[in-house]
């Protein structure tokens, strides 16, 4: 089985989050300028989200990890994930959804 592109992950998450009640999610675009933000900032029940989207087996870079661990300081819920799978273990171990 092919590995899925990381774009097409992105846009599965980006459907899954924008079809729970009170989230919106969008995707960060990429450029000179945004080096190291994460794939996906969101807002889930009124919390802020940061989303580090990779292909299986593959984990953030040392820069991307540092925006995540900024905004994880800071109160947001952050993490590095490979599937809406992964944003469903996320989102619920810190009680966003149910």
């Amino acid at each position: 089985m092919q590995t899925p592109r990381e774009e097409s992950i992105v846009r599965t998450i980006l459907k899954y989050i924008n079809s729970l009640p009170r989230c919106y999610a969008e995707k960060t675009h990429g450029s000179a300028y945004t080096a190291g933000r994460a794939d996906i900032t969101a807002c889930v029940g009124g919390r802020r989200v940061e989303l580090e989207v990779k292909r299986p087996g593959k984990t953030a870079t040392p820069l991307q990890q540092r925006f995540l661990d900024r905004w994880e300081k800071a109160g947001a819920v952050t993490g590095t994930v490979h599937g809406v799978a992964e944003v469903k273990e996320l989102f619920t171990a810190h009680h966003l959804i149910h």
